[in-house]
């Protein structure tokens, strides 16, 4: 159980970071100074001062929170929004990714699917609810929630990615290959999606397993 439990938590993370693409940084100029930023928290607030009830500004406080890992501000902002218009897909599933981010599934996935049934057609809110079934053991829920949102849109790459670790997990090493290839099919630039197709080609002793993790290093 314990092991079960490292694995989930270490995959929670993996997936996280796999929806993460860090901008590169852009050296500036020795000679030139940049200007402070503003503080947008503070920016944000005199904003809502003057339009307290648009639930929009306080979504975006919520954001500017959560970037800061300030998830209990976060939460009520996101709750503030919600006592306005409560029917907005795209405010439950801010309030879902921010338990998400604090560890608490059960939570999230509350909030994931009532994301869900304002807006069946939320992708973002699918693909989130299809990695915390998953991490929640949920591998069937987990596996007709993808299959919804690839409903909408059949180009969602994290969505066979995702896929591919459920099938992984239930040990169907055929349909996980074959989910994390299309991802790339889908996206031929899915750094993670070419290691797993090359760990699972290692271990089943095929040659290719270079080629996929050399296509990784180019990538």
């Amino acid at each position: 159980m314990r092991l079960h439990l490292i694995f989930v938590t270490a995959i929670s993370l993996f997936l996280l970071s796999c929806e993460q693409t860090p901008e590169k940084t852009k050296k500036q100029p020795e000679t030139e100074q940049s200007e402070p930023e503003a503080d947008v928290v503070e920016d944000l607030s005199d904003e809502i001062i003057e339009s307290p009830n648009d639930p929009n500004l306080y979504i975006k406080r919520a954001l500017e929170y959560q970037k800061r890992k300030l998830f209990e501000l976060a939460l009520k902002d996101v709750d503030r929004a919600l006592s306005i218009d409560p029917t907005v897909s795209y405010f439950h599933a801010v309030k879902g990714e921010i338990y998400f981010m604090q560890g608490n599934l059960r939570d999230a996935r509350l909030n994931l699917e009532k994301a869900v049934r304002y807006d069946e057609t939320n992708t973002e809110a699918l693909l989130k609810l299809g990695e915390v079934n998953f991490l929640l053991r949920r591998y069937d829920n987990a596996i007709e929630t993808l299959d919804q949102a690839l409903k909408v849109n059949e180009n969602l790459a994290q969505a066979y990615f995702i896929k591919g670790f459920v099938f992984k997990e239930l040990g169907d090493t055929t349909l996980s290959f074959s989910s994390f290839q299309t991802a790339t099919e889908v996206n031929p630039e899915h750094y993670d999606a070419y290691i797993q197709l090359g760990n699972l080609s290692a271990q089943q002793g095929n040659p290719i397993a270079m080629e996929y993790l050399q296509t990784a290093l180019e990538i």
